[in-house]
């Protein structure tokens, strides 16, 4: 799938397209927590704003991309922003990623990861990481095979985090 995809940034007037990052956002939880728990946590209107929040330069440093196919159906998503970690060292964040489950394993994923990691490099930081939960194996597989280390972190989650060269 790989040369029949487009990966692009989105703006902040695509509202169609916010919504459906915001209901990824949401699914991606109820994947990984279960609806019940997922849906304890945040609303649909929360994950889209969000998303809008990602997209107010005045607010944050970060980018939301998406991978759009060459008949336009957008068939992943990527926000990466910057964060800073404990020691108040800035890093670049993954806060979050998914692939519609039809498009899996066929490089939307690594396509996506390696945008956000070149976005991370634009802004002169060397350290990448993202959090998930300590039972997503999935996400946990995925960014393994990128070559990002995980360590544990308290309540049930766990850290995946690359050094840049």
């Amino acid at each position: 799938m790989t040369n029949q995809i487009t990966l692009r940034t989105v703006l902040p007037d695509e509202e169609d397209t916010i919504l459906l990052i915001g209901r990824r956002m949401l699914a991606t939880l109820e994947e990984v927590l279960g609806a019940e728990r997922a849906h304890e946590l945040y609303t649909l209107e929360q994950t889209v704003e969000r998303v809008r929040w990602h997209l107010n330069p005045s607010a944050v440093a970060a980018a939301v991309f998406v991978v759009d196919t060459a008949e336009g159906k957008c068939v992943g998503h990527a926000i990466v922003r910057i964060d800073q970690d404990e020691e108040n060292r800035e890093f670049g964040l993954f806060g979050t990623l998914y692939v519609d489950p039809a498009a899996r394993n066929q490089g939307v994923a690594t396509a996506l990861i390696g945008r956000g990691e070149q976005w991370v490099r634009t802004h002169h930081l060397h350290r990448v990481a993202t959090y998930t939960d300590e039972h997503n194996h999935k996400l946990q597989t995925l960014f393994l095979s990128k070559g990002y280390l995980l360590s544990p972190m308290p309540k049930q989650f766990v850290k995946l985090q690359k050094e840049l060269e």
